[in-house]
């Protein structure tokens, strides 16, 4: 195993290390990502462990109500087809994580938590020390569409989160009843945020071999993001 692929197997397996209750998910979460305070990658050497600064470490927070198509949205992005190595894929106490390196070498990690009412109270947790938060929204459930825009309000209040770019996934585009992004979009016109989000379409039919173009792009966009932040 390469030193490069040691650390982030060290990363992954160190950084959720209390298991049980929504609770336990919740601090769980919150050591995941305090793990990666300053971007510090851990390299072993012997017993001795050296934090090396590394900005090429991006992490990625995946958030929406439950339902929205947040796992999936994990599993087909580890699936595309192009140059990506896939360094890490599975769960850690409640959250869901992919490593993909890309062939420029930059490192994304996509941590997935839960949606479920009694896990969003530890959503700003994870948020802490993150690049970039996706944010899906089920764009067929119009009831819905009200509660995913408080609970974006709010896990984004922070003011250490000020600067937090987001992108938004209209998600479930190939069914007829689905609003479209421009409307979508309307719906998240909070003027705190306006400068910073970005919304896209997304299908992802369960039914469909192969991944659709518009995952493909939402990839794209997320290497780029990253890369000029």
């Amino acid at each position: 195993m390469s030193i490069l692929q040691s650390a982030v197997e060290n990363k992954w397996s160190k950084a959720c290390l209390i298991v049980g209750g929504c609770a336990v998910v919740g601090l769980s979460a919150y050591k995941f990502f305090s793990y990666y305070q300053k971007k510090n990658r851990l390299v072993d050497e012997g017993f001795e462990e050296i934090p090396v600064v590394d900005d090429s470490v991006k992490k990625i927070v995946v958030l929406g109500l439950k339902g929205t198509g947040k796992s999936t949205f994990i599993s087909q992005l580890s699936k595309t087809p192009d140059n990506n190595k896939i360094l890490r894929q599975g769960r850690i106490n409640g959250l869901s994580i992919l490593s993909l390196q890309c062939g420029s070498g930059m490192i994304l990690n996509f941590a997935e938590m839960a949606g479920s009412e009694s896990i969003r109270i530890y959503w700003s947790n994870l948020l802490q020390d993150t690049d970039l938060l996706i944010y899906l929204v089920d764009s067929t459930d119009e009831h819905r569409l009200a509660d995913s825009v408080k609970e974006l309000r709010i896990v984004t209040a922070c003011d250490k989160l000020r600067n937090l770019r987001i992108i938004i996934l209209a998600n479930k585009q190939d069914l007829q009843n689905a609003a479209s992004p421009k409307e979508v979009e309307a719906a998240f016109g909070i003027p705190e945020l306006s400068n910073r989000i970005e919304v896209f379409p997304l299908e992802m039919p369960p039914d469909v071999d192969g991944i659709d173009q518009s995952l493909l792009k939402v990839k794209n966009t997320v290497i780029m993001t990253c890369m000029n932040k």
